[in-house]
């Protein structure tokens, strides 16, 4: 996940790039904001790209703007999923904390898994 903050205040834009592993077949890219889908109208310019070798790899652009429903006790964590198969997903994690929250958290850095 690219253009990640550490800190976001309410109304703060979030804009975000995922992209996948160059796979065959070709993956399907979702969002996840706190562990619930995002509203498809958030997601834009979804976009195939080929390998020389024949793969396929997608990029995925998200925005929203944070409001306090985006945070858990301070928190807000984004997933972008990677579906290759039903048995095979990968997941790029971010976290962030509300930058005037009361409660304060450490936040996790990009990983996949």
């Amino acid at each position: 996940i690219r253009g990640w903050k550490m800190h976001y205040h309410i109304n703060d834009t979030v804009d975000l790039k995922c992209s996948s592993s160059p796979s065959h077949p070709e993956p399907h890219l979702s969002w996840k904001i706190n562990n619930m889908p995002v509203p498809e109208d958030s997601v834009s310019d979804e976009q195939s790209y080929n390998t020389q070798d024949g793969l396929t790899y997608k990029i995925s652009h998200l925005t929203f703007t944070a409001q306090s429903h985006h945070f858990i006790w301070g928190r807000m964590e984004v997933k972008c999923v990677a579906s290759y198969t039903p048995q095979h997903t990968r997941e790029g994690i971010a976290a962030a904390v509300q930058h005037d929250a009361r409660h304060i958290f450490t936040p996790m850095e990009n990983t996949l898994h």
